[in-house]
């Protein structure tokens, strides 16, 4: 799976949770970019790229994912909006929440806002059917010091283990 699909598959669990369509979003994303599982091999009428292809051009990327996280943003403050903020961290399939994607993403003003708005302080160290937190997810990439900080401040368990026995720092080592 690639990031891109995850970014997708977040928005769309999301948009089910918040009880939004984001079919469009996902779709123009995935015109442009593809975005999302499920992809065709269409043109794209508007730039003329297949959406097997990523954007060549680095300014469309970026665009593309200061949409994403605008998105994700609003849709996390509408679940809050509603009082519905314990959608938010229940599991999916795969035992992921929300949390542990934005703290892999590397989303730290949502994040944020999901740690401030947290049903019970134990979220933080949800493990997901890998043995894996929110910690040793940020941990992974070396763009995420400041999730990882964010995270310890609100009571991230920095010597819990995975499965393979790896804490966070050891994450930290092994990806970077």
């Amino acid at each position: 799976e690639t990031e891109r699909d995850f970014k997708v598959r977040i928005v769309e669990r999301l948009g089910r949770i918040a009880g939004e369509d984001t079919t469009q979003s996902t779709n123009q994303s995935n015109s442009n970019s593809n975005i999302g599982a499920g992809t065709s091999n269409n043109t794209s009428a508007n730039n003329n790229v297949e959406s097997d292809d990523e954007p060549e051009d680095e300014d469309e990327m970026e665009r593309l994912d200061t949409e994403f996280v605008k998105l994700v943003q609003r849709i996390v403050d509408k679940c809050l909006k509603d009082n519905q903020h314990v959608l938010l961290f229940q599991p999916d399939c795969n035992g992921l929440t929300i949390l542990h994607c934005c703290s892999f993403l590397g989303l730290r003003s949502t994040l944020a806002t999901l740690l401030n708005n947290m049903p019970s302080p134990e979220y933080v160290n949800r493990i997901d059917h890998s043995g894996w937190t929110a910690l040793h997810y940020a941990s992974m990439r070396d763009t995420n010091t400041q999730v990882v900080s964010l995270l310890l401040h609100h009571g991230a368990d920095a010597d819990l283990e995975c499965h393979g026995k790896l804490n966070a720092h050891d994450l930290s080592i092994r990806y970077q």
